[in-house]
């Protein structure tokens, strides 16, 4: 399937959730900065984006 999303993983790199994809990368993106806190919460310690399969990059969720 085409289209960006993000793969949360949890503080052992594990992954925990696969958000829905997303046409275009900025809306992946404007996704992220609206729900990073949820993640967090949820037990996200990082994420990264994924594009057709490929990692875009990879970010913490948490202060610095």
């Amino acid at each position: 399937m085409d289209g960006f999303y993000w793969v949360v993983h949890d503080g052992n790199g594990r992954e925990v959730q696969v958000t829905e994809r997303f046409p275009s990368r900025q809306e992946a993106e404007d996704f992220m900065s609206e729900h990073w806190q949820e993640l967090l919460d949820s037990g996200g310690d990082s994420a990264s984006l994924h594009r057709d399969g490929d990692v875009l990059y990879r970010m913490g969720l948490g202060p610095g």
